[in-house]
């Protein structure tokens, strides 16, 4: 039970879409400050003769597995939370990826790196959360 007496899976919707949104501006706060905008420019030498672009395209990969193989079959919130944020996370280790693991003169593949991190973030919007029906029961008798 919640504070005000609501069960949890009432307060489903509300708390993945919070949980989503912060996520996802955090990941736009971490390119822009940490990894000093978008990088512009071409890159000195094909990205696959740097062996730290498997990580990513693995991280990647676990993490649309986790959306699209697991989250649906989760049946309560707290597992549904875990499986969110565990997506999550290996969403946005992509960009970290990209900023700290590629040198500077890769900027195509930072970008790129930045971009798949987004879209694998939005896979996880939690259009599979509904909020609450308001409780009606027309067969109760005052």
């Amino acid at each position: 039970m919640i504070e005000d007496g609501t069960p949890p899976e009432k307060a489903k919707a509300p708390v993945l879409w919070i949980l989503w949104i912060a996520i996802l501006m955090s990941l736009f706060l971490y390119q822009f400050k940490l990894g000093h905008g978008l990088p512009k420019g071409h890159d000195a030498r094909p990205v696959f003769q740097n062996p730290m672009i498997w990580p990513c395209v693995f991280t990647l990969l676990a993490a649309a597995i986790i959306r699209w193989r697991f989250i649906p079959k989760a049946t309560d919130l707290r597992r549904l939370l875990v499986l969110l944020v565990i997506g999550l996370g290996l969403s946005e280790a992509v960009t970290f990826f990209g900023i700290f693991l590629f040198q500077a003169d890769m900027p195509e593949t930072k970008t790129g790196l930045f971009v798949l991190s987004v879209l694998s973030i939005l896979q996880f919007m939690p259009l599979y959360a509904k909020a609450p029906a308001a409780e009606t029961d027309s067969f109760r008798q005052p």
